[in-house]
């Protein structure tokens, strides 16, 4: 059987290398893209056989004192992600938990904290690429019962692969003050809190994708292709944004 280079990329194409060097040298890709050979994504939502009305009668914010958390270590990208927390946090309280906060708490620690405490999460991705939501969504948030708010992605995508009215998308809002009031609302409604919680009747969470059991069934077959220059490929310009359509004003 002859040898097949596979390039493995979890990080979204801003932080990623030059790849030109891999040129006509690649057969297969993994990645959370889906465009990718074999998709990788962080995690996914499973929809139940039938729904599990034992989840329906859940207070989700019981206990839940606090307001907005943010696990976060990269300070400095090209979103303006920091700025625009920075500037929420004028209106609501936000607390920022790793290096770039206050609270230098382990991974762990953190996630349970969410989990306990908070009734919503800064799902802020370090980057706005095409299909790139990472573990901030689904194990910082969803697992650990906490409404993610979300910025990276197109809003399009997030809604075909998170359960049905599971987050809130920051770009629907016209400034941090905004998005901030209707946070306050949702902290002071239970009722409305708890309907981004609905989807726990109908599904799941997952964080296992399978992966080694798909790369193997995937890699029998014999190599179809390679990529004459799987830089481009990856690196395709129209796939990230630079700057943030954030309104980063105070009214």
């Amino acid at each position: 059987m002859e040898q097949l280079l596979v390039l493995e990329l979890l990080e979204s194409p801003q932080h990623t290398i030059d790849l030109s060097f891999l040129n006509e040298m690649i057969n297969y890709t993994v990645s959370y893209r889906w465009d990718s050979d074999i998709v990788v994504p962080y995690g996914k939502y499973i929809p139940f056989d039938s729904p599990r009305m034992e989840n329906a009668i859940k207070d989700y914010s019981t206990g839940k004192s606090r307001k907005v958390a943010w696990l976060v270590s990269n300070c400095f990208t090209r979103n303006r992600r920091r700025e625009y927390a920075n500037m929420l946090s004028k209106y609501i309280q936000v607390d920022v938990y790793g290096s770039c906060g206050n609270g230098r708490i382990s991974h762990v620690e953190g996630k349970r904290l969410i989990k306990d405490k908070y009734k919503f999460y800064l799902a802020f991705e370090n980057s706005n690429c095409r299909d790139y939501v990472t573990e901030k969504f689904f194990e910082n948030a969803l697992l650990n019962n906490a409404i993610p708010i979300v910025y990276g992605a197109e809003k399009a995508f997030y809604e075909q692969i998170a359960p049905p009215n599971s987050f809130i998308f920051a770009l629907d809002f016209q400034s941090p003050k905004e998005l901030a009031q209707y946070l306050h609302y949702l902290d002071q409604n239970s009722t409305a809190y708890n309907e981004f919680f609905q989807w726990k009747q109908l599904g799941r969470v997952s964080l296992d994708t399978k992966f080694w059991c798909r790369f193997c069934a995937f890699v029998q077959s014999p190599p179809s292709h390679f990529y004459e220059d799987v830089n481009s490929w990856w690196h395709q310009k129209k796939d990230c944004q630079k700057f943030t359509g954030f309104n980063f004003t105070s009214n």
